[in-house]
């Protein structure tokens, strides 16, 4: 569970303020339980664990969610029969690559411009996943202070870079993208989010990477972000591309 710290803009906002004051904490307990993706296992036994302020029964904490959920302030959404939250205006310093828990069907539109990032690889990782937001031109490390009623990020003291870490994450910025390095460290994140084995997911890309071009596999594991089942996506992406050796008859199309 991460450590969080709460902006003033929660003591403002209009839906917060209308909770009542034992279902606000447990939305207090809910920020802290959150992935840095901002979303929550809602399950009764999930929840005891992340609110141990009070030994609240199932039926109380229903009412709870239900009240947030009619406040908008928790996103509720179901996948293969569990129930998980995202939490709204969510905002913080990324440091997983992925979710802790699935994406949910309407996307991560959630999430606003994330404080800063632990590296590039998380970085990369987040531009992918977060399509509606510009992370391209942000540094790894950097804070974010803009405004906005942002509910949940850790403290500032521990984001910030000095001017050698960031003279060091521009050079890493400005090397050019390996491909093959790129597909195992995205498409591993990728497979493994929806519970593929590390084994298998390697196993996999190791057999994609024999027969078509490394670009070509990047290609298909960064599509596949966010994707239910991001092996058989990959597989029906690749599936009519040119394989190595190949040429693309598209360039030969007169």
């Amino acid at each position: 569970m991460s450590s969080r710290v709460l902006r003033d803009d929660l003591w403002t906002s209009e839906p917060i303020g209308r909770l009542h004051d034992k279902t606000f904490r447990l939305y207090v307990c809910l920020i802290n339980a959150a992935d840095d993706y901002g979303l929550v296992d809602t399950g009764f036994g999930e929840i005891s664990r992340a609110a141990p302020l009070a030994r609240w029964a199932p039926e109380d904490v229903q009412k709870m969610l239900a009240e947030m959920f009619d406040s908008e302030v928790l996103l509720p959404y179901r996948v293969q029969s569990k129930s998980f939250c995202a939490i709204d205006k969510w905002q913080c310093f990324m440091r997983s690559v992925k979710p802790k828990h699935p994406i949910p069907s309407f996307g991560l539109g959630h999430i606003r411009m994330p404080y800063g990032f632990k590296n590039q690889r998380v970085r990369a990782s987040a531009s992918l996943l977060l399509k509606h937001l510009d992370i391209k031109g942000t540094t790894p490390g950097m804070t974010w202070g803009g405004p906005g009623d942002a509910l949940g990020h850790e403290g500032s003291r521990e984001l910030g870079v000095g001017k050698k870490g960031e003279k060091k994450e521009k050079e890493q910025d400005a090397a050019p993208v390996d491909p093959k390095a790129e597909v195992w460290s995205i498409g591993i994140d990728v497979l493994t989010s929806t519970g593929l084995p590390e084994k298998l997911a390697r196993s996999f890309l190791g057999s994609m990477a024999k027969t078509w071009p490394a670009q070509t596999v990047l290609d298909a594991c960064r599509a596949a972000v966010g994707k239910v089942e991001p092996k058989a996506y990959i597989a029906a992406f690749l599936k009519d591309k040119p394989k190595i050796g190949q040429t693309d008859p598209a360039e030969h199309w007169d």
